[in-house]
């Protein structure tokens, strides 16, 4: 049984709803709700980054050409442990490899310049290790 003042809103319109809208009180949310509640609270323009010595802002130069870092946790097929952790140690890209025990078979830490190239590493290289059955990505955000 459907509430009378529940609102059933295609995904289409939800995702051409402008902030203006929102904010104006005439989205698609009669009387508001929990959106329009923190869409009212979200500040009216965006902020740039403050610069400075207190570490927020901008990047620094070092931090620009830093590497992108991941943990890669492997499921493997039965008997392939060894052969995939090696196979996976070999590729570029990848500091190390190990076997592991637990819901995983192997772990790769993995460096990258960027996000896309982390990705690519993972999906056109490690996933096509013979044995490879599964992978799930973490990426490190902070050293």
């Amino acid at each position: 049984m459907l509430c009378a003042a529940a609102a059933v809103v295609p995904i289409e319109r939800l995702a051409t709803t402008s902030l203006q809208r929102l904010r104006s009180g005439t989205g698609p949310w009669p009387g508001g709700g929990r959106l329009a509640r923190l869409v009212e609270q979200a500040p009216a323009t965006h902020q740039e980054p403050s610069v400075g010595p207190e570490g927020g802002g901008w990047p620094n130069a070092e931090e620009v050409n830093a590497v992108l870092s991941a943990y890669v946790l492997i499921l493997t097929e039965v008997g392939k442990v060894a052969h995939v952790a090696q196979a996976v140690n070999d590729l570029d890209g990848v500091e190390s490899a190990e076997d592991l025990a637990g819901p995983y078979d192997v772990i790769a830490r993995i460096q990258a310049p960027g996000l896309d190239q982390l990705g690519r590493l993972v999906v056109s290289r490690i996933q096509l290790v013979d044995g490879v059955t599964r992978t799930l990505t973490c990426t490190v955000i902070r050293r």
